[in-house]
């Protein structure tokens, strides 16, 4: 009898588990209406977390991230958070995709309040966040198709809520954009990550 009840209640349990993990909805990272699947793959592949649908037990003033992927095998992310108290922290990620598309390395930033402030102001400058929610992508003007090049997806979160920027390198990004990405490869202190910057930005 006592087996019978064991089993019943394992079969419960494990049902019951079953249809928790069915009914939680994944994280979302960007909106769901602007198709960027691409986008929110990569950013939980990084394990970063989501400034769209933000965790309620984090204390953070401001959070900035640039991710940078496309038709290279490198790719890298660059986030910069705020605490209440002012205190800047950051991280870099980065990796080869065609090698390993799991695996990646990391290091942690320190970037000074000046840095960040100017970086800011050019990104005021550059007209990326005009409005929440929001979202900005630089229209192609002579209408010609643009096939490869690096998708370029900057975000912020604040007091105001989720914003985000994005558009491809060479194709649709304005001189403006490309130096806010030149300065965020510059803010890395990463080799791997400006050198490709240089080149492929």
């Amino acid at each position: 009898m006592w087996r019978v009840m064991l089993a019943a209640s394992a079969c419960l349990a494990l049902t019951s588990c079953a249809t928790g993990w069915n009914n939680k909805q994944a994280k979302q990272y960007v909106p769901p209406e602007r198709g960027l699947d691409w986008a929110q793959g990569k950013l939980r592949s990084f394990r970063e977390p989501s400034f769209y649908q933000p965790d309620p037990t984090d204390k953070f003033k401001s959070r900035n991230r640039l991710t940078v992927s496309g038709v290279a095998c490198f790719e890298f992310m660059v986030r910069v958070d705020q605490s209440r108290s002012g205190y800047l922290t950051g991280v870099v990620k980065h990796r080869n995709r065609c090698a390993d598309r799991n695996a990646f390395d990391q290091h942690l930033l320190r970037p000074s309040a000046e840095r960040v402030e100017a970086l800011n102001a050019k990104i005021e400058k550059a007209g990326l966040f005009e409005f929440y929610p929001e979202y900005w992508s630089q229209d192609d003007e002579d209408g010609s198709i643009c096939i490869d090049g690096m998708e370029l997806i900057y975000e912020r979160w604040d007091e105001k809520g989720h914003g985000f920027s994005q558009a491809n390198a060479p194709c649709t990004a304005n001189a403006a954009l490309i130096e806010v990405v030149k300065d965020y490869c510059a803010l890395s202190k990463d080799d791997d990550v400006i050198e490709f910057c240089d080149v492929f930005v």
